[in-house]
């Protein structure tokens, strides 16, 4: 095993702190031993060395000497691969999809000079390459200190591309061969909402399911500890309140709660019934929490599979006749009449007495 070494110009650039990352990473197979490699910076090659004799005495050089790992030797014409492109290729983990991204943006940074295509200045001072541009003028005597800088953040993203990628595909298709994945669809203003209810710890998940990958418009997440949480997708707006209101009365009917509401449509208000904690109403986020992804101290749903999907239903049903919002007070008199089901202090009683739509 050798001692190894990489080369790199002292200048920091996006490519050749791919190539780097990629190198320290995933180079193990070809270069046993590099993952504890020391860093270099030169700005010329010795004269009386090819990068290829350099490599066979431990040094490998990036984007310098025309060698296997620099892209200028391809051709002023060459659009297609970067320097980092090569690493890759040469280790064999240029169709990983958690590494695409990465891959994509060296490429454009390196050879059409569009790493941040926003025109938006605050965009581009702070995108990796403004950044980049920047440490190098306030420390260009110092590269290894803007590695230490950049690597943690490549290494960060490669995390949460490898959870999208790799790890959620995966943990999502073993909960699917386990029974622990259903998916069902509901009317919502004349469109199908396609559901997808999961059994997992993971918070992750949701954003994985309602990814291209599955599609979900609403994810019901149930926790280990019972917790459910309702979880949309942004772009689809669905209307939840009548969804929450239906929950919230099941909910109280199941743990003999009396309901602290003079009105139905109080049940579908933002944030948090009075006397039921179980359930939150978050309209910005639009979801339904019974929890969130740290209860502390919120009671588990009482609600069963067979409930909840029945509620579900039955909350998202609401046709384009019907108010999408939390009507307005009703006029007393034309209030429907409770009167058997009202308990003495005129509260609702387990939720009862509230007609559902």
């Amino acid at each position: 095993m050798k001692n190894w070494t990489i080369v790199l110009f002292p200048k920091i650039q996006v490519d050749t702190a791919v190539s780097y990352f990629l190198l320290k990473h995933f180079g193990e197979s070809k270069f046993p031993g590099i993952s504890e490699a020391s860093v270099e910076f030169w700005s010329e090659m010795p004269a009386d060395k090819t990068p290829q004799v350099l490599e066979e005495d431990g040094y490998i050089v990036i984007d310098l000497g025309l060698g296997r790992f620099d892209h200028h030797r391809l051709g002023p014409e060459n659009r297609k691969h970067s320097s980092s492109h090569l690493v890759a290729q040469h280790l064999e983990i240029d169709d990983r999809p958690d590494l695409q991204r990465v891959l994509e943006l060296a490429r454009r940074d390196d050879l059409e000079g569009r790493g941040t295509l926003s025109a938006d200045p605050i965009d581009r001072a702070f995108g990796l390459s403004g950044l980049l541009t920047n440490l190098n003028k306030s420390i260009p005597d110092a590269p290894h200190k803007i590695l230490e800088i950049i690597i943690p953040m490549l290494a960060g993203h490669y995390l949460e591309e490898n959870r999208r990628y790799v790890q959620l595909p995966a943990e999502y298709r073993t909960l699917l061969a386990a029974g622990k994945i259903k998916e069902f669809t509901a009317p919502q203003l004349g469109h199908q909402v396609k559901v997808v209810y999961a059994e997992s710890d993971n918070p992750a998940l949701a954003g994985y399911i309602r990814s291209r990958a599955v599609g979900a418009d609403l994810v019901i997440q149930r926790a280990s500890t019972g917790h459910v949480n309702f979880i949309t997708k942004q772009a689809r707006r669905l209307y939840l309140h009548k969804l929450a209101r239906i929950i919230k009365l099941l909910e109280a009917q199941k743990s003999g709660i009396v309901l602290n509401v003079d009105r139905e449509n109080d049940l579908e208000l933002p944030g948090r019934t009075e006397g039921l904690p179980h359930w939150y109403y978050d309209t910005r986020a639009n979801t339904l929490q019974n929890g969130g992804v740290q209860p502390q101290g919120i009671p588990a749903t009482k609600l069963s599979y067979q409930e909840i999907e029945q509620a579900t239903k039955q909350g998202l049903n609401i046709e384009r006749d019907m108010p999408i919002r939390p009507a307005r007070p009703t006029h007393p008199r034309n209030r429907p009449s409770f009167s058997n089901d009202r308990t003495r202090d005129g509260k609702f009683d387990r939720g009862r007495g509230v007609e559902v739509l």
